[in-house]
């Protein structure tokens, strides 16, 4: 009876001992292993309150929600969604018949809106999916299948609190508008071949490009917008009703036109960046500010005042109070108050 009792001690002991070391394991030596496994990953650094994210080497694209709360990007069939706040990652996954063709933030809220195509047995479907990173949760939105066979979401933007536009594209090469909300309907366009798309901030009204004419429009009405003798694309509309006209060669824009969309007497107004630069490297946010990147200088220039910030790594993306970046596989947002400001050496 004493040996059974010594036994059952024993074991006791060597089970509580295994358990603590398995904890160990789990919290601290093995974190880093469970990269793609675990559904909520946190972060695999920090350093002066400052979350940095272990990101595969292949994303090129991070998206940020309005307000910097959340990024997202997508690799290998699964959309990560960040908070970039604690680090933590949530992991969405969809199977290798399911093509993420757009995915975008809500411009006011923490919302992400995808289009998954969907392909089985020669046939597609298509449907919108909408995460909730507040919440935590993914739902549908709408089936989009009925509208024809073989189609994709181009682009997409948002239409108040909860309506979409979307631009179709169809196996013919046909491009096309739809208004997306308690039903759907297809927008009025004096062309099918539809490019740059922006929801003007009044009504139902969307502005789009004529990509065989290079002409703008907004739907419902047939009259060109009219951009008198500059030549350029329209690449922004702010939240007052300005729109942003890039002039000249994509890969060289040294000036930036605006005016007011439904004022036909307001008048064209230069903003001039200095160095001529990409159109990728432009960031127009919702209030009108301007930012151009110098990538090989890892400088970022707030257009209209003297502030340049300095950061290191590859500049992702801009939010309204400071920008992503990655630099040694890792993903790090910075807010502009804690950047150098160049003018102040």
């Amino acid at each position: 009876m004493k040996y059974r009792k010594k036994f059952i001690g024993f074991l006791i002991i060597a089970v509580t001992l295994q358990l603590i070391i398995l904890i160990y394991l789990n919290n601290y030596k093995l974190r880093s292993l469970d990269f793609f496994n675990s559904e909520d990953i946190k972060s695999q650094l920090k350093e002066d309150s400052v979350a940095k994210v272990l990101v595969p080497d292949n994303i090129d694209k991070v998206i940020c929600s309005f307000n910097g709360e959340f990024s997202a990007y997508y690799n290998n069939y699964s959309l990560f969604v960040i908070n970039t706040q604690t680090g933590i990652r949530k992991k969405i996954g969809f199977s290798k018949n399911n093509v993420i063709n757009i995915y975008k933030w809500h411009p006011t809220k923490s919302k992400v809106v995808l289009a998954q195509q969907a392909m089985s047995q020669g046939a597609s479907s298509l449907k919108l999916i909408v995460y909730d990173a507040d919440l935590g949760t993914i739902k549908d939105l709408k089936d989009l299948s009925w509208l024809a066979n073989n189609i994709r979401v181009e682009d997409l933007d948002f239409i108040g609190e909860s309506d979409l536009v979307v631009k179709i594209a169809y196996a013919n090469g046909n491009r096309e508008l739809y208004f997306v909300g308690d039903e759907v309907n297809k927008l009025s366009t004096v062309s099918n071949n539809i490019g740059y798309i922006k929801y003007t901030g009044q009504e139902d009204k969307v502005l789009y490009e004529d990509e065989g004419s290079g002409k703008y429009y907004i739907t419902g009405s047939s009259k060109e917008v009219m951009r008198d003798k500059i030549g350029g694309k329209i690449i922004h509309i702010d939240r007052e009703g300005n729109i942003y006209m890039a002039e000249g060669d994509q890969r060289e824009i040294s000036n930036i036109y605006y005016r007011d969309l439904f004022d036909e007497k307001s008048s064209w107004q230069s903003i001039e960046l200095g160095l001529a630069t990409s159109i990728d490297n432009i960031y127009i946010d919702s209030q009108g500010q301007i930012y151009v990147n110098d990538p090989q200088g890892k400088e970022l220039e707030k257009i209209g005042e003297k502030n340049t910030f300095k950061y290191e790594g590859k500049l992702m993306t801009v939010y309204r109070e400071g920008i992503l970046v990655i630099k040694d596989n890792l993903l790090t947002k910075l807010e502009f108050k804690d950047l150098i400001n160049s003018e102040e050496k």
